[in-house]
């Protein structure tokens, strides 16, 4: 599946993540409607080693747990996007502007190359992204700020993992 013009675009970060992977209803029920919508569903490609750390460092799962977690995200339909340098330099412009780490800001800046909406629970990643380019989906209660018509960003063309598991097939942590 290649991503087209149209096409809804979904970059979620690692908090919104880690909450999808611990059962939680309400992001159960965003990434159900995303894929029976048909969006792309995309993060940057450290999404898995932050992701595989918060849940073995965060949350305490053994390896063997968090490499199954791992693995069931990325059957579940998830992309990665590697832009390679051109992202990195944008994300340090974006980290450094709005205080940012540039691991957060490569969200961010993939959410804004490709017109996608950000999915995150992180508050300061959140602040950065209320600009009137990125449609955010809030920590506290998933309000849209819908971009501008005519964007002046062109999406990118990424590769599609495959689509699948059902996500309430993931034991809750």
């Amino acid at each position: 599946m290649t991503f087209s013009v149209g096409q809804v675009a979904v970059v979620m970060d690692a908090s919104a993540i880690v909450e999808l992977l611990s059962g939680d209803e309400t992001w159960l029920d965003r990434w159900r409607a995303w894929t029976k919508g048909g969006a792309m569903i995309l993060a940057p490609p450290h999404l898995g080693a932050e992701v595989a750390n918060a849940m073995l460092r965060g949350i305490g799962l053994d390896a063997h747990a968090a490499s199954n977690r791992i693995r069931q995200l990325f059957a579940m339909g998830l992309s990665s996007a590697d832009r390679g340098l051109p992202a990195i330099l944008g994300a340090i412009e974006l980290a450094d502007r709005h205080r940012l780490s540039v691991y957060d800001a490569l969200y961010l800046e993939l959410a804004l190359d490709i017109d996608a909406e950000l999915a995150t629970l992180d508050r300061a990643l959140a602040e950065a992204s209320r600009r009137p380019d990125v449609l955010l989906l809030g920590p506290e209660d998933g309000r849209h700020e819908h971009p501008p018509q005519g964007s002046a960003r062109s999406p990118a063309i990424v590769s599609a993992g495959a689509r699948g598991v059902d996500p309430r097939a993931i034991p809750p942590i």
